[in-house]
């Protein structure tokens, strides 16, 4: 999205989209939206080209397409899809930015525009979205098919220093530009990374690291997401899981995070994900057991679950997948996959009973307000521009209004973060710049709501 759009959508009142939803019964674990409780009836997307869908990659260029993910919410919406998992990093192979070092040194120009173009074109197909931060891929070794940011990631997990790079100048940026969009549903950390961690049946990546070290990095991107978002947070666990678990256990549990040193009233998921698939035993078919049987704390939402694979008498189709989860109190189903193109992936077996369970259910309608705002309250504009010592801000406001001005270098680093109260007698405000080095920076206004800060001006300045 270009900057003068954005200014457009500042001035633009609330704007609202409908989204499918079940009622759920009283004894259900749910997943709230907007005072709603909501089930499920979703797909992964997860990709349309691994690792490339946002960013540039240093050898490919840009790798969103636009085009693929309209086509794909339009018929996603026509089959009574209410959900999309979306992953963002994957492997590291187009973004964030690494440099030769291993550091994280911020985001490509464009790519936070084309996370706003994907959640808003999900947004009017009426759908939410859950955004997968990481896969266990950044373990693997990739690099000779996908250039040399494509896993072996190890270091950033491992290296307090790049970690905080990462929070820095990658995921904090990414979480505060996106905590305006009402249909993104939550943040997931990872896709199952039990498979990096020294743990029974874990391992199995390239590079592997000890789980309380994976549950630091865990809890530390939970810290940022937390402190700068409203969604809700969750980890995409490699396998179902409850308290007591034979000799693994369930990893994201508050009381892990809590043994580690963190402040579990903020550092926790708030609702598990579970992935499911036909070779594993038993006793983690999320089909047989209901969310009784797993004693947690949270909702459970059945995030990876096929329909397809070379033994096809051991799964159910998809609809009697979701009866049974609705009927075991899950918060719903994610299958996998549209657009994967592995063994487990077939939306052409699937579509027709998702559609079904739509239509037999018969969603009532949920109200999503995106802004957050009834009335253009907030009016503002920089000069001059170029600058080189004092921004002033010319601004109208009916109300005493609270406000974070944010300046971002070309990087995205965060280099001033002011918060002002705006008084509405007086009408101008000023930002002192004149310490800055030249160059180009973006200027970011956020302004205090109900539950939060939501960005509502965004424009580029040249400091001379």
């Amino acid at each position: 999205m270009t900057s003068q759009l954005k200014k457009l959508l500042f001035y633009t009142v609330s704007w609202y989209f409908i989204i499918g939803v079940i009622a759920i019964p009283a004894n259900a674990q749910k997943i709230q939206f907007q005072n709603q409780d909501i089930f499920i009836n979703g797909v992964n997307i997860p990709w349309n080209e691994f690792g490339w869908d946002f960013g540039e990659h240093h050898l490919w260029g840009r790798g969103y397409d636009s085009l693929y993910f309209e086509n794909t919410f339009t018929e996603l919406e026509a089959n009574g899809v209410n959900c999309v998992r979306m992953w963002v990093h994957c492997d590291g192979r187009a973004n964030p930015n690494f440099d030769e070092n291993g550091f994280v040194t911020g985001l490509d120009n464009g790519m936070l525009e084309e996370l706003d173009d994907f959640v808003t074109r999900a947004k009017n197909h009426n759908l939410l979205v859950i955004l997968t931060l990481w896969s266990h891929d950044l373990l693997e070794d990739y690099t000779d098919d996908a250039g040399e940011f494509a896993g072996l990631h190890k270091d950033l997990i491992t290296e307090p220093e790049k970690t905080q790079s990462y929070l820095d100048h990658a995921l904090k940026p990414i979480v505060q530009h996106l905590n305006h969009h009402c249909n993104l549903l939550a943040w997931e950390i990872m896709s199952e990374p039990e498979w990096c961690m020294r743990i029974l049946g874990g391992a199995s990546t390239s590079q592997t690291l000890d789980s309380e070290t994976m549950q630091r990095f865990v809890g530390k991107c939970i810290q940022i997401i937390r402190a700068n978002s409203s969604q809700y947070i969750t980890v995409g666990s490699a396998y179902p899981c409850g308290n007591d678990y034979g000799q693994n256990k369930n990893y994201w549990h508050e009381t892990e995070f809590e043994r580690l040193g963190f402040d579990c009233e903020k550092v926790h998921v708030d609702f598990y994900s579970f992935h499911y698939f036909e070779w594993m035993n038993e006793e983690e078919n999320v089909f047989e057991q209901t969310v009784q049987f797993w004693d947690v704390n949270k909702p459970i939402l059945i995030a990876e679950s096929a329909v397809k694979t070379t033994d096809k008498n051991t799964l159910l189709p998809a609809k009697e997948q979701l009866e049974h989860a609705f009927d075991k109190n899950y918060a719903g189903v994610l299958f996998w996959s549209v657009g994967a193109n592995d063994e487990y992936s077939d939306w052409e077996m699937m579509k027709t009973d998702i559609a079904a369970f739509s239509n037999q259910m018969q969603f009532p309608s949920v109200i999503c307000d995106t802004l957050s705002f009834d009335t253009p309250n907030l009016f503002c504009r920089f000069y001059p521009n170029p600058v080189k010592e004092q921004l002033y801000m010319d601004y109208h406001t009916l109300k005493e209004e609270m406000i974070v001005i944010r300046l971002y270098d070309v990087n995205g680093r965060l280099i001033k973060n002011e918060t002002k109260i705006l008084d509405p007698t007086e009408g101008k405000t000023d930002l002192l710049i004149g310490h800055l080095m030249k160059g180009v920076y973006v200027l970011e206004v956020w302004q205090a709501r109900n539950n939060g800060f939501f960005k509502v001006f965004t424009e580029k300045i040249m400091v001379m």
